[in-house]
């Protein structure tokens, strides 16, 4: 896995300033342990286009749609798995 993700970490490089741009033009979100703070139970739900077990799950996924649903549905943080070769993520 260490070997893929320096792969894939060395194809984006010649994106950093694009990638950087683009990241700071997005509003800040949460910290993911601060979603999970407090004395009630929270529920971190899991988005992902296929599965290393099952296979294409959801090729056609909207993300924000489903992380809006998640929310509505009382998620207190949402894992976004973007693994390409395992996940399906991009």
């Amino acid at each position: 896995m260490t070997d893929e993700a320096h792969a894939r970490a060395a194809t984006l490089a010649p994106r950093a300033a694009e990638l950087e741009r683009a990241g700071s033009r997005v509003s800040p979100v949460p910290r993911f342990a601060e979603a999970l703070r407090g004395v009630d139970v929270k529920i971190v739900a899991e988005v992902k286009r296929s599965s290393p077990s099952r296979g294409v799950i959801n090729p056609g996924l909207d993300l924000t749609k489903q992380v809006v649903a998640y929310e509505a549905g009382g998620a207190a943080a949402v894992s976004v798995l973007t693994k390409p070769g395992r996940f399906g993520g991009s």
